[in-house]
């Protein structure tokens, strides 16, 4: 096999091998960004029924994330990442989103992932618990 044609191959694998790692869930990018997608479900537990906001908060909460960029942030179904930005992702296992563009801060809403734990809140209110999961 000639250069030229070990060149073109080399390229073409490497376009399949970025889109396969574009495509995946939790795993890096060609560009070495991951990509982290999580579905988080309502967790019915103490805290979430002592919470005012529980028969308001949305039973689930699908999340996806490179870096610093919200991908999805949905609502029981609804999609509203236009209405949320990441405010703290320092590493794979922890994020924190919240609101923009809030008028008062008494109606932001703030979503936190640890590990494989979910808190959704509004600004000074106890929020409620959920069980994320990667998909």
């Amino acid at each position: 096999m000639n250069k030229r044609n070990k060149f073109i191959l080399a390229i073409l694998l490497g376009i399949g091998i970025g889109f396969f790692f574009d495509n995946n869930f939790g795993l890096k990018n060609s560009y070495g960004i991951t990509l982290v997608n999580l579905d988080c479900n309502i967790d019915y537990n103490e805290i979430t029924n002592k919470s005012s906001i529980k028969d308001s908060a949305p039973k689930k909460i699908e999340l996806a994330y490179s870096g610093k960029i919200l991908k999805l942030f949905s609502w029981d179904g609804q999609k509203l990442e236009k209405h949320f930005e990441i405010l703290k992702n320092e590493n794979l296992n922890s994020i924190s989103i919240g609101s923009k563009g809030y008028s008062d801060i008494k109606n932001a809403v703030f979503f936190d992932v640890l590990e494989d734990i979910g808190y959704l809140s509004q600004f000074s209110i106890p929020g409620v618990n959920y069980f994320c999961k990667l998909r």
